[in-house]
């Protein structure tokens, strides 16, 4: 898989992503950094979204903190719970105090999109049939997607 970086977080380009995530991702997965976590009962923003996990970890795509943890919460990505990633308009939007760093997942358990939100860095790691599906139909994000150098995202 090779990884790309999303070189425009504005409401289309968004917007484009999640629809693809609706073709290739099973879930989706917010953090609550410590400082900011509520109990696992007060996460009432999560509203009607089917919650698949939570767990408490150190890292996540893009990010691997150093002698601290965060709450890491995994949701369904079905009708539901792509009105609740809408009901954001970009993927900085996702950032703290709320839920941040906004991951979508595969069913095999690799994610196909992550984000570092405070540093308003989105990336995508993306099959050869993904990168093709996006160059022939979703042309706006292809035009928004830059190629990092293999060892940049882990």
């Amino acid at each position: 898989m090779m990884v790309y970086t999303i070189t425009n977080d504005d409401e289309r380009t968004y917007d484009c992503a999640l629809t693809l995530a609706t073709r290739f991702c099973t879930s989706f997965q917010l953090v609550v950094r410590n400082e900011n976590a509520p109990s696992q009962e007060e996460l009432t923003w999560t509203r009607d979204v089917d919650v698949l996990a939570k767990w408490r970890a150190s890292s996540w795509p893009g990010t691997e903190l150093i002698g601290a943890d965060a709450l890491l919460v995994r949701f369904r990505l079905d009708q539901v719970g792509l009105a609740f990633l809408r009901s954001h308009s970009r993927f900085s939007d996702w950032y703290s105090p709320g839920p941040e760093d906004l991951s979508l997942w595969r069913s095999d358990g690799t994610w196909l999109l992550g984000s570092i939100s405070h540093e308003h860095d989105v990336f995508l790691q993306l099959t050869e049939l993904e990168k093709s599906v996006i160059r022939s139909d979703f042309p706006l994000l292809d035009a928004q997607i830059q190629r990092d150098e293999p060892e940049a995202r882990s």
